[in-house]
């Protein structure tokens, strides 16, 4: 049996409290590539296609390429399925996964530089970790 990292009760007075829980924007301060996909696919499944282009743009895609990865990874390690079976996404050329890296990372960094109406998370530098260790240590 897998223990959890973070007991389920801590986790969900974390999501009550507003505690962002991505590790990208705790240490730095700055939202992550896949920060507001969450929130876009909620907005895609309510059928507000604007919202989502605004929360994140490629959620259409990323969003299902990690449900089959997370579930079929999970059918695998329970048993239920065989690992060695067909795997449509194993299948796929390296430079797909590339285009599909740089598609994203490019996307995060205009976000973050105000392109394309910017990020729908704030960008606070100071707000993180790494920041605030800094100036306790330095300041």
């Amino acid at each position: 049996m897998i223990k959890a990292l973070i007991p389920p009760g801590i986790l969900l007075a974390l999501i009550v409290a507003g505690v962002p829980l991505c590790p990208t924007k705790n240490f730095f301060g700055i939202p992550c590539p896949g920060c507001g996909m969450t929130r876009a696919t909620e907005a895609m499944l309510t059928g507000d296609f604007w919202g989502m282009l605004r929360l994140h743009p490629l959620a259409p895609f990323i969003v299902p390429v990690a449900i089959y990865m997370f579930g079929r990874a999970t059918l695998v390690s329970a048993g239920l399925i065989d690992g060695r079976g067909k795997d449509w996404l194993g299948k796929l050329p390296n430079p797909v996964w590339f285009t599909v890296g740089v598609l994203l990372i490019g996307l995060w960094i205009a976000r973050l530089a105000g392109f394309l109406g910017g990020h729908p998370d704030e960008v606070d530098f100071s707000q993180g970790w790494l920041a605030q260790g800094v100036m306790f240590l330095f300041g």
